[in-house]
């Protein structure tokens, strides 16, 4: 890489003074090539597998060769070798001699096609260990070397072997492993070539093998040609992530102190658009991409050197990318279909828990819709107009009540029904979504609000709030219409509903059944996504619907003085409820299922009794989905095993006792034997679980619970001493114990060794 001179120091001397040349005495070269061979990296094991392959890389691309010509074998515990194998030209003895082993000496300083520079990177195995080989393939010569640190503390390059050979030119550089590294070295090697714009050869692992590794559980936020930008799924507690530059296929972590103290230029803090700014990027998980010789990094390459250089870089980096994000938001937004569209892109896009949250005041008053500003996910300020002044009020404490906006809501917290919010202030803006509606009140003589809000809320079951607007005249409307541009916010007028809004008015028809005027029965439901409080009363939660008992169908709960009447499979109707959740997955054929209360005005009515076969009661039906999935051998060992210590399923269980049963001599023991019910099954849904060990039902487990419970039993007086070892008590509290180390498994393991060996 070329060499970026940041100095600009001419330093001039009177021939009336003496001069010294800066050196190293030969007695202390010893102890400078050990600072530069030991104590420069930090991360050792990181440091030989990116000198090495990086090394390699240059020696390929120098020759014409593909990064495909570098080739990587991994240690093992049957080879614990690390080897990097590049089809360079190979090198001579004399290049060996000048450059290789020379510290400082690099033929890579005047182009920036090449990673290296410094010159100490080929002698990076000997921060790791006290001796590697290097095996040069040159002119049809192969001769090997023996690099290694000798009495003087210096090092010395020997010549073991040379032969004659037809292997195509290049270097081997192999270093021996300790047994204890080689995961790490795997691990860090393969995390490595994450970063590289393309793959080696790693031996042992395909191309397709190592994209799935490298390929990003986030989901891309934002992406240009040089830089990435994800979404993490754990946003609201995986703060300050992990973001990165990569220049020469190496990843170097983001200082954004450093960067923010650039940017805000000495001051003591910076502006409110740049404190957004900062934000955003010190909690995104970014990847920026340089050129070799763009950025200039540490002689370690473990870290960037943020000189005024390379911070100027990083700079233009940034605001090249902020210009990039701005415009795809913009094209964004400009393809809304309306303002309400528009502000709920924008709603998506700056919602607090997403990636861009913190840039909203970055972007405030850039972002614009058929050439109005959208700086939020609502239409503000539209409940404070006041008809009279047409104006906004003023103070915001005011008791003002505005009977020219009405925000209705369908709470689900209180089953489906809806309340009035006209005088909470707080709803005085249309918070814009495609689960809102906004109803224009458009004639003038007594209507049913309400009526036509609970209309729309049963025409849309995703629907979840209604603006009501009501203009006393003309004037005011078109006034209304100018300031917030309700022009561009699709309406639904009452005009055009009344007529179907009219047929909900019901009349009684007796014994507490109400009767439309259709002659349909006005009954009382719930859905299986509605919110059933864990305390207080049920009969909140119901809502009423219009239905014809000639020919529809579906679940019911019978109903006793305007409660559920139950049968003992189940015991509350937030359990009801759970359930039918649980086996319909909410919907059924597109539609959330319905589970409707039937008095006895209805269940003994002539036409209920005539078509009693299109109707199921749900506890009934209920008790029949639990039969049917404990025909699944999975599924009852599954709920036995919990069952056995009381506790919900945890994978961390399974994992424990796998690592631990891998290490036993005596695979039938009761360990191994606990081990293999445990693996039998893997079952996602939790819930599950709580539901059918609270239901009612017989789940005829009991021999399996108690074959579990037994295993249990009989390793407890086994291994006595395991008892009061905190992970093992863990399988009856079932607290988190997956970080147990190795060593203390490995504790278990010879105890457990050393009992059965003895019996």
């Amino acid at each position: 890489m070329k060499v970026i001179n940041s100095s600009g120091n001419d330093v001039r001397s009177s021939k009336a003074f003496d001069s010294f040349q800066f050196n190293i005495k030969s007695e202390n070269l010893g102890h400078i090539i050990s600072l530069l061979r030991d104590q420069i990296y930090s991360d050792k094991p990181m440091a030989v597998i990116r000198e090495l392959t990086t090394n390699a890389l240059d020696a390929c691309i120098e020759n014409g060769k593909t990064v495909k010509s570098v080739i990587v074998t991994l240690p093992s515990k049957l080879n614990p070798v690390f080897s990097v194998r590049d089809n360079g030209r190979g090198l001579s003895r004399e290049e060996v001699k000048d450059i290789y082993v020379s510290y400082g000496a690099s033929t890579k300083r005047s182009t920036n096609n090449a990673v290296g520079m410094f010159g100490i990177g080929a002698k990076s195995p000997l921060a790791y260990t006290d001796s590697f080989l290097v095996t040069s393939y040159h002119n049809g010569v192969k001769t090997v070397y023996n690099c290694a640190i000798d009495a003087s503390n210096v090092g010395t390059c020997i010549v073991i072997h040379e032969e004659k050979s037809n292997e195509p030119s290049g270097i081997v550089v192999s270093v021996n492993i300790k047994m204890d590294d080689i995961a790490e070295f795997t691990e860090k090697a393969l995390d490595f070539f994450k970063y590289w714009n393309e793959l080696p050869m790693v031996e042992g692992y395909s191309e397709d093998v190592l994209k799935q590794r490298y390929s990003e559980k986030d989901k891309v936020l934002f992406g240009g040609d040089d830089w990435t930008i994800f979404e993490s799924e754990n946003r609201y507690y995986n703060r300050h992530r992990d973001g990165v530059v990569v220049m020469g296929n190496i990843a170097y972590p983001i200082d954004w102190n450093n960067i923010r103290s650039h940017f805000s230029k000495g001051k003591k803090d910076l502006n409110e658009e740049q404190h957004s700014l900062f934000n955003f990027l010190s909690n995104s998980k970014m990847v920026m991409r340089f050129k070799i010789g763009e950025l200039q990094f540490a002689p370690s390459r473990e870290a960037l050197q943020y000189t005024e250089y390379t911070n100027n870089m990083l700079e233009n980096k940034i605001k090249k990318i902020l210009g990039e994000i701005e415009g795809i938001i913009q094209k964004t937004i400009a393809s809304a279909k309306d303002l309400v569209d528009a502000h709920s892109i924008y709603s998506k896009l700056f919602d607090y828990g997403s990636g861009l949250y913190s840039l909203s005041k970055y972007f405030e008053n850039k972002l614009k819709w058929n050439n109005i500003c959208i700086n939020g996910g609502s239409i503000q300020d539209v409940g404070r107009f006041d008809v009279n002044t047409g104006e906004l009020v003023k103070d915001s404490t005011d008791s003002y009540n505005n009977p020219n906006f009405k925000s209705i809501l369908r709470t689900f917290r209180k089953g489906n029904h809806i309340i009035h919010c006209e005088k909470n202030y707080r709803n005085s803006h249309i918070s814009c979504s495609d689960k809102i509606k906004v109803m224009l009140y458009d004639i003038n003589k007594v209507s049913y609000i309400r009526k036509a809000v609970n209309y729309l809320f049963s025409k849309d079951s995703s629907l979840y709030r209604v603006y009501v607007l009501e203009f006393g005249n003309t004037a005011v409307k078109d006034a209304a219409f100018k300031k917030f541009n309700l022009q561009y916010v699709p309406m639904v007028k009452y005009s055009d509903i009344e007529a179907e809004v009219k047929k909900t008015v019901v009349r009684s028809g007796g014994g507490g059944v109400r009767t439309t005027s259709n002659g349909k029965k006005y009954v009382k439901y719930i859905t299986a996504d509605t919110y059933i409080r864990s305390y207080g009363s049920e009969k909140s939660c119901w809502s009423n619907e219009e239905i014809d008992l000639s020919t529809a169908s579906g679940l019911y709960i019978p109903m006793e003085n305007n409660s559920p009447k139950y049968k003992g499979n189940v015991n509350n109707l937030r359990e009801l409820v759970d359930f039918v959740k649980l086996f319909n997955n909410i919907k059924k054929n597109n539609t959330i299922v319905k589970i409707y209360g039937f008095g006895p005005q209805i269940t003994d009515s002539k036409s209920f009794k005539t078509n009693s076969k299109n109707w199921t009661n749900v506890e009934d039906y209920i008790a029949d989905k639990i039969k049917d999935s404990m025909k699944d051998e999975t599924t009852k060992t599954f709920l036995a095993w919990s069952m056995a210590h009381n506790e919900s399923y945890n994978e961390n269980i399974k994992s424990f006792i796998k690592n631990l049963c891998g290490k036993l001599n005596n695979k039938n023991n009761d360990w191994c034997k606990l081990n293999k019910i445990a693996q039998s099954f893997d079952i996602n849904n939790k819930d599950m679980l709580s539901l059918f060990k609270s239901s009612n039902v017989n789940l005829g487990i009991k021999d399996k619970v108690n074959e579990i419970k037994a295993l249990y039993e009989n390793i407890t007086e086994k291994y006595p001493m395991l008892v009061n070892q905190e992970a093992y008590n863990d399988l009856y509290r079932h607290n988190y114990y997956s970080n147990i180390s190795n060593k203390t498994i490995d504790m278990y393991v010879n105890y457990i060794n050393m009992v059965d060996k003895n019996n």
